[in-house]
């Protein structure tokens, strides 16, 4: 059976192995929610992504996955970070075992105390154990 780590190794390095998404962003593609780094003096652009734990069946496990791209300059530059990554990873088979698509529209978000930019989309994984 496939653990969710093994999936955050593959995808990050799914997306870390396209040079459009890496001359946006660098290395900068975290496996956790944003709150986590207002409290490190944070470098932006970057990427966050967190799984949705969804229910286990027989052959197959499916949950939701959550990617922002977040920048302290603009929305655009958030768009483009997000293109990037969508146009890499919509509709991909990735190991392990796991098949990757478009789930709902994108969502536009402004933090205030942060002064940073966001744009996020939802995929569905479904994941054959």
């Amino acid at each position: 059976m496939s653990s969710f780590n093994e999936f955050k190794i593959a995808f990050r390095a799914l997306l870390l192995a396209d040079p459009g998404v890496t001359t946006l962003i660098g290395t900068q593609l975290y496996s956790a929610q944003l709150a986590t780094f207002f409290t490190k003096g944070t470098n932006f652009p970057l990427v966050t992504f967190h799984p949705i734990e969804g229910p286990d069946k027989f052959y197959w496990r499916r949950f939701n996955l959550r990617v922002e791209a977040w920048s302290d300059k603009s929305y655009d530059e958030s768009h483009d970070i997000f293109d990037a990554i969508r146009d890499v990873i919509a509709c991909k088979s990735i190991k392990p075992k796991s098949i990757i698509r478009i789930s709902g529209g994108l969502m536009e978000d402004y933090d205030e105390q942060a002064r940073t930019y966001s744009v996020g989309g939802t995929f569905l994984v479904t994941q054959l154990l």
